[in-house]
């Protein structure tokens, strides 16, 4: 079982299933990780999307826990995007920011434009360079 697991709590409102223990066994989400998910955006609102994102960053640059965060654009599908976020450990951001007031106006910033449930992933850097 990996990522993160969207259901519905009520109409048009989605919430986040806490899989802390099933992501990172026995590392207690302590380690730094790279949150990456991936959003299908409705037809026709991809710029309206992008402001809000815009307006919405400032929610997230405040979270405790947050390094950073970066928003890209498919190529090849145009209303696919991907949002990396940085964070100190899982534990600031599964049980610290997605917890939180601040969550729920960047959730409600943003849930207006998925065409479906993000999909989300937590990540850690593997070292690839030889020394």
């Amino acid at each position: 079982m990996g990522g993160t697991q969207w259901r519905p709590r009520e109409a048009n409102v989605l919430h986040y299933v806490d899989l802390t223990t099933e992501i990172m066994p026995g590392k207690g989400g302590a380690e730094m990780i790279r949150e990456v998910a991936t959003l299908s955006i409705k037809a026709g609102m991809r710029n309206d999307f992008e402001s809000a994102f815009r307006h919405a960053s400032s929610i997230l640059e405040a979270a405790r826990g947050y390094i950073t965060h970066e928003l890209h654009k498919c190529v090849e599908a145009a209303d696919r995007y991907i949002v990396i976020v940085q964070w100190h450990s899982l534990k600031e951001h599964a049980v610290g920011f997605r917890h939180t007031v601040q969550y729920e106006q960047w959730n409600a910033l943003l849930e207006a434009y998925y065409e479906s449930p993000p999909q989300v992933e937590h990540y850690v850097q593997i070292p690839v360079h030889l020394k």
